[in-house]
């Protein structure tokens, strides 16, 4: 799969999920630079270190300890990149992302309109449109009204 994403990209992964009986109905990608973006849009994040990172990213030193931190869209996403290494690398990025989904997939998110839903999508490539919202903002509302738990599977 991890071949196919970097040769092709999401709509390839979705498409060979789907022939191996896993339907993909919507999906989404973003690239590093709107990813930053986004984060940086949607508000800081709270991601749990699993242990102590040290790098050097753009001329910029972190140094972050192990524990709960608040971070950017630019520290997140160096930290997602240089913070770890092998099966420590994906396990943190999953949770990362899973951080972000927790922190701003919201009713309180999903309710501030059509317009604001269609700049956070532009960020993305996809197949999810402004029709989407329109469709099943309600639904969203609803679902995410009950609380739901957001959990990374390995």
């Amino acid at each position: 799969m991890a071949d196919i994403f970097y040769n092709f990209g999401g709509a390839e992964i979705a498409a060979a999920l789907s022939e191996h009986h896993v339907p993909v109905a919507r999906w989404l990608t973003v690239t590093e630079d709107n990813f930053k973006v986004l984060v940086t849009n949607l508000g800081e994040v709270e991601v749990v270190l699993p242990a102590n990172v040290a790098f050097t990213a753009d001329a910029v030193r972190y140094e972050l300890t192990k524990g709960t931190q608040k971070m950017n869209g630019e520290t997140l996403l160096n930290v997602m990149k240089r913070g770890f290494s092998g099966e420590a690398a994906l396990s943190f990025q999953a949770e990362a992302v899973a951080a972000v989904l927790r922190r701003h997939l919201t009713v309180q998110t999903v309710e501030r309109g059509e317009d604001f839903f269609s700049e956070i999508i532009n960020l993305m490539n996809g197949n999810i449109t402004a029709f989407d919202y329109a469709e099943y903002g309600p639904a969203i509302v609803e679902f995410l009204s009950k609380a739901p738990e957001i959990s990374v599977i390995s």
